[in-house]
């Protein structure tokens, strides 16, 4: 098709800052929540700041999902009028990446929701009312008690996740740890013999612990397989540290949901310990099948979204009628056209796509997807993000003097492939 049917990519796109100059950093696509909770002073600005961090966020579905169902959990555990009754909320990858980046907003929405700008945009279109609310809730004093472990940044013998405090316990244990971060050493108290012992405390231990809180209590939970796989070769009487630590889960969710003021937000899918990954969601699976119902399961980002999860961290603006023009040409193109195309390129969805995806072309993002995504070790949206950051680099930087370019195509990635990992 001609050049000069629609309008140029680089006059309708304009990307951010950081990756038309080239400085995106290798440690901004990699998201640590261990380290923007425990060492904040080590987190990429973009991580650790919540105003920055939800700017640069695509609110796919999952996210708003799950921010919205804890917004109004910490207000019905402040005691203010709220809703939802998910107080288990497990974040399932197992088709998709953003996990890590669900976890952070997570944490951020609990501990300094003043700084973030745009709420309302990252919740379920109708609890947006809910963001007035939780400001209000917040500048009355209101505070979310929260705790954060990462089974792959602890070791199996030493559960302590902030080594820089100095008031910290040598916690051993996933729930002597959580009870520290919580509530302090008062709320290590509380379970300082079962921790010492590694032996998990039941149901009616941790109400008592939850006690200890005035308000809403927020529990991050992330890379448990890691840390089941580490805790098995602790041996703790005739069982082992994994199975005390399985117990202790089945107690945690079972107690939350039973009270209205604690939330557990968890991550199981770990391709690396498939095996111990499955015993969760055995435990899961069991406990919903003895009646309890307030669990639910969230897909952070849908295959469907990774196009626009890319597009609001690469660019700063998009011109959707410009976007909307040339989908148009283009599939006019492909269906009118003597070449042979593919069949989906001329089914009057991929119009859909081709807008929606912009300025990415379909083909791209299927073959990030669903090819490239195959490699080991290549973590589809991080990776995507880092390939298509230096291709839309390279691009901006050397554009085409003799001819338009209306899309970022495939072969823009052909030069970047050597920097898979």
């Amino acid at each position: 098709m001609s050049s000069t049917e629609s309008t140029a990519l680089f006059e309708a796109c304009t990307p951010r800052e950081d990756v038309l100059e080239g400085t995106l950093q290798e440690d901004q696509f990699a998201a640590s929540l261990a380290t923007v909770a425990h060492s904040p002073e080590d987190a990429p600005p973009v991580y650790k700041n919540p105003a920055q961090f939800f700017e640069m966020t695509y609110p796919t579905d999952g996210l708003r999902t799950l921010l919205s169902n804890l917004t109004g959990r910490f207000l019905t555990g402040g005691g203010y009028e709220g809703r939802y009754n998910s107080s288990i909320l497990c974040l399932d990858t197992r088709f998709g990446g953003g996990k890590t980046h669900d976890l952070i907003a997570s944490y951020h929405l609990a501990t300094d929701p003043a700084s973030i700008g745009d709420l309302e945009r990252h919740l379920l279109e109708d609890d947006k009312d809910l963001v007035d609310d939780y400001h209000d809730a917040v500048d009355d004093g209101l505070t979310v008690d929260s705790a954060v472990f990462v089974g792959g940044h602890v070791d199996a013998r030493n559960a302590r996740s902030d080594r820089s405090d100095p008031d910290a316990p040598n916690t051993r244990t996933m729930w002597g740890e959580i009870a520290y971060q919580l509530y302090g050493l008062e709320g290590y108290e509380h379970l300082k013999e079962y921790d010492q012992e590694q032996q998990a405390p039941g149901g009616n231990t941790l109400k008592d612990l939850f006690d200890h809180g005035d308000g809403p209590a927020l529990i991050l939970i992330d890379e448990i397989a890691a840390y089941l796989e580490a805790a098995s070769g602790v041996e703790v009487g005739d069982a082992t540290l994994a199975s005390q630590t399985l117990s202790f889960i089945l107690s945690l969710l079972e107690t939350a949901s039973e009270v209205d003021d604690v939330t557990v937000v968890y991550s199981i899918a770990d391709t690396a310990f498939e095996e111990e990954a499955e015993e969760v969601r055995n435990l899961v699976d069991e406990l919903n099948q003895i009646g309890r119902r307030q669990h639910k399961t969230i897909t952070p980002t849908d295959e469907s979204e990774v196009g626009q999860v890319l597009q609001h961290r690469l660019f700063e603006d998009i011109d959707n009628e410009v976007a909307k023009s040339i989908a148009q040409n283009y599939f006019q193109f492909y269906t009118e056209s003597d070449r042979q195309f593919p069949q989906e390129a001329t089914e009057a969805s991929y119009v859909d796509r081709l807008t929606r995806e912009y300025p990415f072309h379909p083909t791209v993002l299927d073959t990030l997807t669903e090819k490239i995504d195959t490699i080991p070790r290549f973590q589809r949206t991080r990776g995507a993000l880092k390939l298509l950051a230096r291709a839309v680099y390279y691009l901006w930087n050397n554009q085409p003097e003799h001819y338009d370019r209306h899309f970022v195509r495939l072969y823009d990635l052909c030069l970047l492939y050597t920097s898979l990992m």
